[in-house]
């Protein structure tokens, strides 16, 4: 029998070492895989991988990332979930093939699309541990059920461990109760404070973040609220304004009522809350007329009576020089013997507090041209004393700007600026403030009444469905502006920089500086005093919020 030299000891050393190193492997190998796999929460349930609650989380993020929720899913034998979305939008995730290094490798992969709209928005890829085989994606929605907000909804992604022949599952759920569309909307059943209650329902909602021109706010989207922090100028995300915004929020109001004890469509009419507002200190809800009284200038003065040419001044309240303009005098008490004289130096009576007194008489209501018409406020006027008491005398703000792509809060710190027109020819001294009681929308108030959510394009381009014709539809809804399914042709209080006869309007579906002479839509926009109550509604259109007269 031969003795096994150095060398023969050594190869046995090297065969054992191996076998012992490898059994080792096996043991940990399965150990690890029961450990992680034998685990009766299917939601957590999972495969040999460090990336799978990458995946997991990464897939429900860019999923739950559209807050009105899942309406269908359907999931194809290819390996393709389809997703349709309650806002329109759809989603489609996948296992695909992608190339990495030069090998084929699978991916989970989403990419979410806006009806008629290429362009892909929310993405996520992630690549699959390389030891899976026979990989399925599947859903417990099959396209058949109905899927609501209280639906167990997930994916599952299943395959086969190539060494240990076994079958794991990585479980995604996903959260469907973000719930737009469905919203318990709250009814005042006794007499209470309306700025009280307004600040509550904000307070007391569910915040959600949304960013816009790099700024976040909180918003309550389930009640269209959202707080628009002075412009961004706070850093407290609860210390600005609380304003309503989208589509169509509930937010009706009845106003200006023939019968405040009996409040109804025939009448009153109804007013939307734009939200509720600092003052001086006091806090204020502004509201806004639903409807139109009518189109009319903004502003019309005498310049060359010899050629027979009018051009308007964008100064709204009086100031040195001047005492205020038409549309202003048209629409505030106190100017009940305003005249003026036309061309041909005849004294008329015209814009005399028409609005105000519910009153007959003569208006500017042509363009380019000194030029009244009859008008008639009988029925559409502030009808009583009562309402005229609720109305309160408040500061509107008035800064300049000329840039036309500008975002809500540039705006709000434009309009709260000291920027006047620095070259006016007509020897009107401009104010960057005017005290009063019935004005217009500023365009901060459109700016914010969009849905951060669906458009967080500038102003200029959420009216320019050419610029972005997708996002500029979503822009579009917003119920400041869209009247009767169309875009409503607004006066706003604002002046442009740019020259002294100019102001901001949403003609022509886009926001332009127009001349004052033109004819646009006026909607008055007023601050009810503090301590208004109210005492019945929700704020929709069927069931608008009453005012308690009782207690006015």
């Amino acid at each position: 029998m031969k003795k096994l030299n150095k060398k023969g000891y050594l190869t046995i050393e090297i065969i054992l070492g191996s076998v012992i190193a490898f059994a080792i492997a096996f043991f940990l190998i399965e150990i690890t895989a029961k450990m992680i796999s034998n685990n009766d929460d299917t939601f957590r349930d999972t495969i040999i991988t460090t990336d799978n609650a990458l995946i997991i989380s990464g897939v429900k993020e860019v999923v739950e990332n559209n807050k009105d929720g899942i309406n269908n899913i359907n999931c194809n034998d290819n390996n393709i979930c389809y997703i349709t979305y309650k806002d329109g939008n759809t989603g489609t995730l996948e296992i695909a093939d992608s190339t990495v290094d030069g090998s084929t490798v699978k991916i989970v992969k989403y990419v979410m699309t806006k009806p008629n709209d290429s362009t892909s928005y929310d993405s996520y890829e992630k690549k699959l541990d390389s030891s899976l085989s026979d990989i399925k994606l599947t859903s417990n929605i099959t396209g058949d059920e109905e899927v609501t907000d209280e639906s167990n909804i997930y994916f599952k992604i299943t395959g086969k461990n190539i060494f240990l022949d076994k079958e794991y599952n990585i479980i995604i759920p996903i959260d469907n109760l973000k719930k737009n569309n469905v919203c318990n909307i709250p009814s005042v059943t006794s007499s209470t404070n309306l700025v009280n209650y307004i600040t509550t329902l904000y307070n007391d909602g569910e915040k959600e973040v949304v960013t816009n021109n790099n700024i976040e706010y909180n918003t309550v989207s389930c009640l269209g609220l959202m707080n628009d922090r002075l412009g961004g100028t706070t850093p407290n995300y609860d210390a600005g304004n609380i304003r309503y915004y989208g589509e169509n929020p509930n937010n009706y109001i009845y106003f200006n009522c023939d019968d405040y004890d009996n409040p109804s469509a025939s009448t009153c009419e109804l007013w939307r809350i734009i939200g509720v507002f600092e003052d001086e200190g006091n806090a204020k809800v502004k509201i806004i007329r639903n409807e139109k009284i009518g189109q009319f200038s903004w502003d019309i003065s005498y310049v060359d009576k010899a050629n027979r040419i009018s051009v308007g001044i964008n100064q709204w309240g009086p100031s040195s020089g001047y005492d205020g303009a038409d549309l202003m005098k048209l629409l505030n008490p106190e100017y009940e013997s305003n005249k003026d004289s036309d061309y041909d130096g005849n004294t008329i009576l015209v814009n005399n507090s028409l609005y105000w007194n519910s009153k007959k008489g003569k208006c500017y209501i042509d363009q380019s041209f000194n030029y009244t018409d009859d008008c008639d406020f009988s029925s559409t006027g502030i009808k009583n004393d009562i309402t005229k008491n609720m109305i309160s005398d408040s500061i509107w703000y008035l800064g300049n700007w000329d840039t036309y792509n500008v975002y809500p809060d540039q705006i709000y710190k434009y309009e709260r600026g000291t920027k006047i027109i620095s070259r006016p020819s007509d020897g009107v001294t401009r104010t960057t403030t005017w005290t009063g009681k019935i004005g217009l929308l500023n365009l901060s108030d459109i700016g914010y009444a969009r849905d951060f959510n669906k458009c967080t394009i500038e102003i200029r381009d959420y009216y320019d469905g050419t610029i972005n014709s997708s996002e500029s539809i979503e822009c579009l809804k917003n119920y400041l502006i869209k009247k009767d399914n169309t875009i409503a042709s607004i006066w706003l209080l604002n002046p442009s920089n740019s020259d002294e006869f100019l102001v901001w309007s949403t003609a022509f579906s886009a926001t332009i500086i127009h001349n004052t002479t033109n004819s646009d839509d006026i909607f008055p926009t007023l601050y009810l005093r503090p301590g208004i109550l109210v005492k019945s509604g929700n704020g929709s259109i069927d069931n608008p919020y009453q005012i308690d007269l009782n207690l006015v």
